[in-house]
């Protein structure tokens, strides 16, 4: 799902794959990013943070490896 985020996949497709795997919005990749952080760094569409905020609120408050927030 990381992929699919950083290459700005579809809403719908990203609901799906969160409705199929729920544990992977607390997946982080290697740099200790989580799907919030990839879908604000590379703006996707407010639809997309707000449903994956919507999915797992706690990552609002999750750091990366250098200590940042989404």
């Amino acid at each position: 799902m990381h992929l699919a985020i950083t290459n700005s996949a579809e809403l719908e497709l990203i609901r799906l794959w969160v409705d199929l795997n729920p544990q992977a919005l607390q997946c982080k990749d290697g740099c200790g990013r989580l799907l919030l952080h990839l879908a604000v760094f590379y703006r996707l569409p407010l639809d997309v943070v707000k449903l994956l905020m919507e999915r797992y609120p706690e990552a609002t408050s999750i750091t990366d490896k250098e200590g940042k927030l989404p």
